[in-house]
């Protein structure tokens, strides 16, 4: 028996494939606006990243480290938090306190 060659095949995905478009005929590519996702603070090199809703988004990381009755008064808080934001996190909670502090405080 004699062995089939590939060389001599067509290839069946070429059906489906259309020829490249010529250069003049391609779109440009429309640019998002400025302002969108990412918009640009007052202060140089600082940006704010909002996510779809237009809230600030937590992207700077922060490591802590407490004592372990301080982690536990902190975990019955946000399972206190719980009943009423089923969202609610650690991260969550000690971003909202920080938040709380620095407007209070300065």
């Amino acid at each position: 028996m004699a062995k089939k060659g590939l060389q001599n095949l067509d290839n069946p995905a070429l059906a489906f494939i259309t020829a490249k478009e010529p250069a003049d005929q391609l779109q440009p590519i429309k640019k998002k606006p400025a302002g969108g996702i990412r918009e640009a603070m007052a202060q140089p090199g600082q940006k704010i990243i909002k996510n779809r809703f237009g809230q600030e988004s937590k992207t700077k990381r922060l490591q802590l480290v407490v004592k372990p009755s301080t982690h536990t008064r902190l975990a019955n808080l946000v399972k206190a938090r719980a009943s009423t934001d089923p969202h609610i996190s650690m991260n969550g909670l000690i971003n909202d306190l920080l938040e709380e502090y620095l407007d209070a405080n300065g």
